[in-house]
């Protein structure tokens, strides 16, 4: 037996022990390898147990003396707390197993708590614990689905009678594909949803299923009792009821004096699981058999056609089929967002498009509507029958669907929604008249052909979770117009491209709440991401339904075309039809990305690996990764040296201020340069992904006529500063640069201003060229009307401001001739545009856009001669006394009013319950009044509003829960209040110079 060393350093023992000499230092007791005047090492030779020591030191040495940074301290005696009597009596072995026990007691106890804990907060520590297997399952808290049990094929049955109370009873089976043996299920199920019965083996018995709700994920936990094991073999059989609600939703309409009714259903994001248990989750796919019982009059269409329409006798009843039940062959795998069902009184209008392929069966595309509205659907079958084979061309993909429904749903929650095969419309997005402007046509045309760019780009290839949602949305909001402009190319769908898409996108991405394009699972992305990491939940999904997914997706595609085409030129390619993957690099690899992904789900870098082949570009993942995963985007500085070279940098830009490039976190930057000398649609591409250029990327422009203009044509999405001599040539030059040019330079210099980069007067003398361009110029025009109005709501000097543009800036363009040349008589010309005359025989689109907006604008700023014509002409308007174009503006113009801002907030604050339940109840309807008082609220411009919103934002909590529509309207605000006090006062001094009043 070797004797233990002790240490005894820091502690000093109430009674001396027996053993040492009075002399020897307590404090001296020392570990030690050797002798040491300060360490005493006892060799014990004595053979004893813990119960037969003589002193138990346990319970009379009790410490009361530390030593701490070089001091000794002394413990308060509440600090020292001592057993109690009894606790002595027992010997020290059996203190030992008494404490071991406590000490059991007490983890199990911390355990549960912890489970408990994170049951409530939706995170589950138990995998980690316990491993994964049937408790796993069976105690599932996460949000997302477990992966071993998911769904191979749904079928369904849905039946109602369409009548008060809108009762709906349903059956279902879902054949499983089981990974892993448990005893468990995990799906989704909405609380509101009546399961009545559930059990796990054939169709007509089988084992109960005990049913658990969590209620925070809209999950539910099936536990059986006995173990599902791995195979094809098992399928989970529901039987449930309930009313029409959010999910499958019961509408009406009125036609003379009867209400009629209708049930659709809109299941994107996460409301498939109102209408019936489900795997919810787009990766998810399934194929789904349906049948639907209803009264037989009705029409019942889904995704596919149906195969065979029994009609049978109401139960109790002995005379006429009152209902029918309608059955649906399976659809391909896919979605459950996609599943829809529309039940109602419909008419529809037809064309027949040939197969794909030689002798593929052709193709019915049906576009319905209620029975009063049959003379409005046939401008949308026209574009529709043209989209498809535009698109299977364009795409080298054929339609996968036998046939395509287009539905006009007179209150549908959404605006649209691309159901595979049966897509549902507001009546505004998809019914033209006689009578419909220019806008409305194209606008339906658009929106027509964004909903059947999913029918590839979110149906057939579904991106694998939101935080991908540009896969889907991205695409459609880019290929629309594609789509379109080959249905009716006389609509000239491009020609606003940049100002439809690009500013929105833009301006939220400056903002510090902005997100990146992709949000991968579990990772911070910016200050949004913070609270979207993991977007989970059913509010969070609907708040991605952005510019950024929408817009900043289609920019960036619409980037990487532009330079993979840049010899050929993208504006040929997009004006031309009939365009297929053999003719473009980019559609080439889209049919790659389609065809490797066909009834699937992907993610945003299996797309660019795709691509990378047909384009010809090995490294594109690495070229597209911060555009893929990075908010914002870049702010691109052209400066001239000294030797008339021209230089690019790039650095971060940011609504709140510019911040340096981070070299490692660098854009790849495509970039069209022009100069003066540059022919018109031919500029000079080139490339650089560090912080600056390796080398000039154009010589030879020092002279004082040469102006460079970088991202020519509006490309690439990024913002771009010059030098200060460069401003200044652009300036100059502005009143003939091409149209989409200066409209990107009309949203750069606003933008850098208001982030503290530029003077208000680079901004302020482009807005002054707008009054000597032809009036076919729609861009720059577009992109300005906007920021006249912040400027308006904004400007210190606002009454200044207003007369400015209504009498000189408006003015001088109305009275102009038709080529653009400015009048130089005495005596006031006639205005260019006005209500009552028509744009002239031969105008194109962008004049036919332009004037309604010019006179719109020129109203609402009050121009004198526009004001007077309108409110002449408002008392006596029938349908044909104002060309549709004007009919709105012509409205606008006599009801316009000042201080809309605080007005129209002040009524909201009052009235927000009643407008949430008109914009529609369930997340879309949230999403919708989220973004409705975000947009109010950035009108205002002073901080001490900031207050107010917040409290309407709270009052409104119940209905639009996601912070984030609060955040960026709290951001805008701020940003507003900065740009009154940078600008403010230099605006107006700018205003007073160049107003001058004309009649």
């Amino acid at each position: 037996y070797t004797a233990p060393r002790f240490t005894l350093d820091e502690v000093e023992l109430d009674a001396e022990p027996s053993g040492l000499s009075p002399s020897q230092d307590r404090r001296g007791l020392t570990t030690g390898t050797g002798p040491s005047s300060d360490a005493a090492v006892f060799n014990l030779d004595l053979d004893y147990s813990d119960d037969d020591a003589l002193l138990d030191w346990e319970q009379y040495a009790g410490l009361r003396r530390f030593r701490c940074c070089g001091r000794e301290w002394t413990l308060p005696s509440w600090a020292r707390p001592r057993p109690p009597d009894w606790w002595w009596t027992y010997t020290k072995r059996q203190r030992r197993l008494l404490l071991s026990g406590a000490a059991c007691c007490l983890t199990f106890i911390l355990l549960i708590a912890a489970l408990a804990a994170a049951a409530a907060s939706g995170h589950s520590i138990l995998p980690g614990l316990i491993g994964r297997g049937d408790a796993e399952y069976c105690a599932w808290v996460e949000p997302r689905l477990p992966p071993g049990i998911v769904p191979r094929r749904y079928a369904l049955t849905l039946g109602t009678k369409m009548a008060a109370p809108y009762a709906v009873e349903g059956s279902l089976t879902i054949d499983l594909n089981v990974t892993k043996a448990a005893r468990c299920v995990v799906l989704h199920a909405a609380s509101g949803l009546g399961i009545q019965g559930v059990w796990l083996g054939n169709g007509t018995g089988g084992a109960q299923g005990e049913l658990r709700d969590r209620p925070g994920h809209q999950q539910l936990v099936l536990q059986f009792p006995s173990t599902l094991q791995p195979g094809e073999g098992n399928s989970l059989h529901f039987r449930f009821a309930y009313n029409l609600s959010e999910g499958l939703s019961g509408s009406s309409y009125t036609l003379g004096a009867e209400t009629h009714s209708l049930a659709t259903t809109q299941f994107e994001a996460t409301s498939a699981r109102s209408a019936f248990p489900c795997f919810d989750e787009p990766a998810l796919k399934a194929v789904f058999v349906l049948t639907v019982e209803a009264p037989a009059t009705y029409t019942v269409l889904s995704n596919m056609p149906a195969s065979a329409v029994h009609h049978h006798h109401e139960e109790g009843e002995g005379h006429g089929p009152a209902l029918a039940s309608w059955h649906f062959p399976p659809t391909p795998p896919m979605s459950t967002y996609l599943l829809a069902i529309v039940i109602g009184e419909l008419a529809g209008t037809s064309r027949l498009v040939p197969g794909a392929t030689a002798g593929a069966d052709p193709r019915n595309v049906t576009v319905w509507g209620t029975p009063d509205r049959r003379a409005s659907l046939e401008f949308a079958a026209d574009i529709a029958s043209k989209v498809l084979p535009a698109y299977e061309a364009a795409f080298g993909v054929p339609y996968s669907m036998p046939k395509l429904d287009l539905v006009a749903i007179p209150d549908f929650s959404a605006g649209a929604m691309e159901n595979w095969g049966l897509i549902l419309y507001r009546e505004t997005a998809l019914l033209t008249s006689p009578t419909s402007s220019l806008a409305d046509r194209r606008w339906v045309a658009k929106v027509v052909a964004h909903e059947m760019a999913h029918m590839w780009f979110g149906d057939l290839v579904t991106m694998e979770w939101w935080g991908e949602l540009w896969l889907n949305e991205g695409f459609a909001s880019y290929l629309e117009f594609l789509g379109a402009q080959a249905a009716s190319p006389e609509l000239d769908i491009f020609l606003s491209f940049y100002t439809d898409v690009l500013p929105d996108a833009l301006e939220e991405d400056s903002l510090n709440s902005s997100h990146p394009l992709s949000i991968p699972q579990g990772m911070g992305c910016g200050g949004f991401s913070r609270r979207m990491t993991g977007v989970n939940t059913s509010e969070r999904i609907e708040s991605l339904f952005d510019s950024i997914e929408y817009n900043k997706g289609a920019a960036v595609l619409r980037m990487l075309r532009a330079w993979v085409n840049r010899g050929a030129g993208l504006g040929a390619l997009e004006a031309a039809a009939g365009i297929n993957p053999a003719q473009d690099p980019f559609l080439a690899g889209l049919q790659a990305y389609l065809n490797l992904g066909a009834y699937n789900a992907t993610t945003g870098s299996e797309l660019w690996r795709a691509l990378a082949g047909p384009l010809g570009l090995p490294d594109l993942p690495k070229r597209m990764r911060a555009w893929t995963y990075q908010q914002g985007y870049p702010l691109v500085r052209v400066s001239l040296d000294e030797g008339g070279r021209v230089w690019l940098q790039q650095s971060r830009f940011g609504i709140a201020g510019v911040t340096p490039c981070d070299s490692t976190a660098a854009f790849w930057l495509p970039v069209a340069l022009a100069t003066a000398d540059t022919p018109t649609g031919k500029p000079t591409w080139t490339e650089f992904s560090g912080c600056q250029s390796a080398a000039p990327v154009l010589q030879n422009a020092a002279s004082a006529g040469t102006w460079v203009k970088a991202n020519a044509g509006q490309y690439g999405f990024f913002r771009v500063q010059y030098d200060e001599a460069l401003w200044a040539r652009l300036v100059a030059a502005a009143p003939t640069l091409p149209p989409t040019d200066l409209a990107g330079l009309l949203e750069d210099s606003w933008a850098l201003a208001e982030a503290g980069e530029l003077g208000i007067d680079t901004f302020l003398n482009l807005v002054g060229s707008l009054a000597a361009r032809s009036p076919e110029d729609y861009e720059p025009w577009a992109a300005a009307l906007p920021y006249l109005e912040r400027v308006a709501q904004l400007a210190p000097c606002s009454t200044l401001w207003q007369n400015y543009l209504a009498q000189t800036l408006f003015n001088t363009f109305l009275r102009q001739d038709a080529g653009g040349q400015a009048n130089t008589s005495t005596a006031p010309p006639p205005l260019a545009f006005s209500f009552d005359a028509p744009s002239p025989e031969g105008a194109g689109v962008g004049q036919r856009l332009l004037r309604p907006a010019i006179l719109a604008a020129a109203g609402r700023y009050g121009h004198l001669a526009i004001t007077a014509q309108a409110l002449e002409l408002v008392p006596n308007l029938t349908a044909s006394s104002v060309d549709p174009d004007a009919r709105s503006a012509l409205l606008a113009t006599a009801v316009r009013a000042g201080h809309r801002d605080v007005l129209v907030w002040a009524w909201l604050g009052r009235k927000w319950r009643p407008v949430s339940e008109k914009l529609g109840g369930g997340n879309e309807g949230a999403r919708r009044m989220g973004s409705l008082l975000e947009s109010v609220a950035s009108l205002f411009s002073n901080q001490t509003a900031i207050p107010e919103v917040e409290a309407v934002f709270a009052a409104s909590r119940g209905v639009v829960t996601e912070g984030i529509y609060l955040e960026r309207a709290r951001e805008t605000i701020e940003t507003n209040a900065v740009w009154v006090t940078a600008h403010g006062s230099k605006l107006c001094t700018w205003a007073a110079q160049h107003a001058k009043l004309k009649p």
